[in-house]
C-alpha cells in the first residue's frame, strides 16, 4: 500500500511528556511553535503542544488513516497550518486518533481528551447552513471520531477504559443527528441540480461533497448493524439507491470517492436480494424457531446474488487491479458474500437422519467464503500486513466474525466438512497477525487475537479426543484430516466438546453479539 504523498515519516515526540507539558504550559504565545490560545478551539484551556508536533500528527494520519476512511481527498491536507488555524476541531480530532498509535500516546490523548469531547456536544448546539466550510469541519471531525472509536456491542456496558476515549454509540449518534441538521439526506437532490447545470468539476461542488458523507454514514451504519447484529439505523432510501444512476453520468470510475461508491454499489444487491425474502436482508433477526425455511427458495435466491456479486467482480475488478486502494472493495465484495451465504446456515435445520445433500453444500459453500475473507489480510505483502494496524474496529471484528463462524462450524459438523484443519490454520493464522498488529495488549485487535488463539487450541483438544475415541470403534479408519466419522455428530460431539460453547459466552469477544449460536443445530436439544 502506497503512503500518500506530502505525508511526514513517523516522529517522535518527546515534547509530549507530562513533564515537558507542563513546562510549555508557560511559554509565551509567541513561540512559533505553540498553539496559541487565539488558534484553539478552545484555547483557554491551554494543551502546550506545538504546532510542529500537531502537524506531524496531522501527517502521519494522512498516511496510515485516510486510506482508510474513503470520503477523506488528498487536496484537504495540502495545507496543515490552514487546518490548524482555520480548522481546529478537524485537527484535535487527527491528533487523538494518531496519538493512540505513538509512544506517549496516551497522555496525548488525555490531554487532548478536553477538546475533543467537546466535538459531539457541539452537534446539538451549533448553527448551521450559516457557513458551510463550518458546517463541514464540524463534521469531518465528527467523522474521524467516530471511525476510529473502539466499537462495542451496544448490550454490553461501556468499559471504563481510561481517561482517554470517547464512547462509540454516543459518536455515532451524534454523526448521524448532526447529517440530519444539515439535512445531507436532500443532498442528493442538490447534487442533480448542479450535475444537470454542468457546473464545472463536479467533485469541487459543496453538494458532492454532502452526498458523499451521506453515502459514508450509510456505509458505516451498515457495517456496524453487521458486526454488532443490531438494526441499521440508517437504512436504504432514494437516495442511496440513486448511486448506479450517479455513476452511469461519472464514468465507471469516479475522481473519488471510488471506494465508497464502489462498497454502496454491493451493499444494493444485498438489499435488492432481500425483497423477494425480506428476512435475508434483515440479518440482526433470529429465524422464526417454529417455522422451517424453505432452503430450495434460500439457494435459489443465493445463486441470484452470486451472480449479481460476479457481475459486480467484472465491473469493479480493473480498478481492484490497478489501484493500490482498489483492493479494499475486494475485501467489501468477499465479506458480503461470505454474510449472505450464511443466511441459508443460520435458517438451517436438520433432521435425525443428517445433513441433506444441499445442505452440506450450503454449510461447505459458507466455509469457503469464511476463509476467502481471512485469505485478503494474510496473502498481503509484508508492508500491506503493517498498514493494516491503523484500520478502524470494523474490519478486526469482521474478521474474528469469520473465525467465529469457522471455529463454530468445525465444532458442529466436523464429519461434514472436508477441510477442518486448513479451517483451524487460517483462524490461527489470522489470529496471530491480529496480535502481532496490535499496538498494545488493551487494543481490540490484540485481545480478540488471544481469545481466537485460546478457542483454536480448546477445539483441537476436543477434536483429537474425538478421533481417538472413535480409533477405538470398530469399522473406523484413519484420516490424514482431523475428521469425525458421522456417529461423532451429535449426542457424542455434544459431549465432547462441553464446555467449549461456553467459553464462547464469555467477554472475550469483546465488539462480537454472540449471533453464532449452534446449539439449536443438533437434534434433541
Amino acid at each position: 500500500m502506497e503512503a500518500n504523498s506530502g505525508a511526514a515519516s513517523p516522529h517522535i515526540l518527546p515534547s509530549l511528556s507530562l513533564r515537558k507539558r507542563k513546562r510549555q504550559s508557560a511559554v509565551t504565545p509567541e513561540n512559533p511553535f505553540l498553539l496559541s490560545p487565539a488558534q484553539s478551539y478552545r484555547g483557554e484551556d491551554g494543551l502546550g503542544i506545538s504546532r510542529r508536533d500537531m502537524k506531524d500528527m496531522i501527517a502521519l494520519f494522512q498516511q496510515r488513516h485516510v486510506p482508510y476512511i474513503a470520503v477523506f481527498r488528498a487536496q484537504e491536507f495540502q495545507d496543515l497550518d490552514y487546518i490548524i488555524d482555520h480548522e481546529p476541531r478537524f485537527a484535535y480530532a487527527m491528533c487523538y486518533v494518531t496519538a493512540r498509535y505513538l509512544p506517549g500516546g496516551k497522555e496525548i490523548r488525555e490531554a487532548l481528551l478536553p477538546e475533543v469531547s467537546l466535538i459531539p456536544k457541539d452537534v446539538y448546539t451549533a448553527k448551521v447552513g450559516v457557513h458551510h466550510d463550518d458546517d463541514m469541519c464540524l463534521l469531518k471531525a465528527l467523522t474521524v471520531l467516530y471511525a476510529y472509536a473502539d466499537l462495542t456491542p451496544p448490550s454490553q456496558a461501556a468499559r471504563p477504559s481510561g481517561k482517554e476515549n470517547l464512547l462509540y454509540w454516543s459518536l455515532k449518534s451524534a454523526a448521524e443527528m448532526y447529517a440530519f441538521r444539515l439535512s445531507l439526506h436532500r443532498s442528493i437532490q442538490e447534487l442533480k441540480l448542479d450535475m444537470a447545470a454542468n457546473s464545472g468539476n463536479i467533485y469541487t461542488t459543496k453538494s458532492f461533497q454532502r452526498y458523499t458523507y451521506w453515502l459514508f454514514l450509510y456505509s458505516m451504519s451498515h457495517y456496524c448493524s453487521l458486526v454488532t447484529g443490531t438494526p441499521p439505523t440508517m437504512r436504504v432510501d432514494l437516495s442511496i439507491r440513486a448511486i448506479s444512476g450517479l455513476l452511469d453520468q461519472l464514468g465507471r470510475y469516479p475522481e473519488y470517492p471510488t471506494n465508497l461508491f464502489g462498497a454502496v454499489e454491493i451493499y444494493l444487491i444485498w438489499e435488492q436480494t432481500s425483497t423477494a425474502h425480506p428476512q435475508l436482508g434483515e440479518w440482526w433477526c433470529l429465524p422464526d424457531p417454529t417455522e422451517r425455511a424453505n432452503e430450495d427458495l434460500t439457494e435459489s435466491l443465493l445463486n441470484e446474488a452470486d451472480r449479481a456479486i460476479d457481475e459486480w467482480y467484472a465491473k469493479w475488478w480493473p480498478y481492484m487491479s490497478s489501484e493500490p486502494r482498489g483492493s479494499f472493495l475486494d475485501y467489501h465484495g468477499r465479506f458480503t458474500r461470505f454474510c449472505l451465504a450464511s443466511y441459508a446456515i443460520k435458517c438451517l435445520r436438520i433432521s435425525s437422519e443428517g445433513l441433506t445433500q444441499l445442505q452440506r453444500s450450503q454449510l461447505q459453500r459458507c466455509v469457503s467464503c469464511a476463509n476467502h475473507v481471512l485469505e485478503f489480510p494474510l496473502t498481503r505483502g509484508t508492508i500491506e500486513k503493517d498498514n493494516l494496524r491503523y484500520v478502524d474496529d470494523a474490519a478486526c471484528i469482521i474478521v474474528s466474525f469469520c473465525c467465529v463462524f469457522l471455529l463454530s462450524a468445525c465444532q458442529a459438523f466436523p464429519s461434514e466438512l472436508v477441510n477442518v484443519s486448513e479451517c483451524l490454520e487460517n483462524v490461527t493464522d489470522a489470529a496471530n497477525l491480529m496480535v502481532e498488529l496490535a499496538i498494545n495488549q488493551d487494543h481490540k485487535p490484540h485481545y480478540q487475537g488471544s481469545f481466537l488463539l485460546k478457542r483454536v487450541e480448546t477445539l483441537k483438544a476436543a477434536l483429537e479426543m474425538s478421533r481417538l475415541h472413535e480409533q477405538h470403534e470398530p469399522n473406523v479408519t484413519d484420516n490424514s484430516d482431523v475428521r469425525l466419522s458421522p456417529a461423532a455428530t451429535g449426542e457424542n460431539s455434544k459431549l465432547l466438546l462441553e464446555g467449549f460453547d461456553q467459553l464462547f459466552h464469555e467477554d472475550g469477544l469483546f465488539g462480537l453479539e454472540p449471533i453464532w449460536d449452534f446449539s439449536m443445530l443438533f437434534p434433541g436439544t
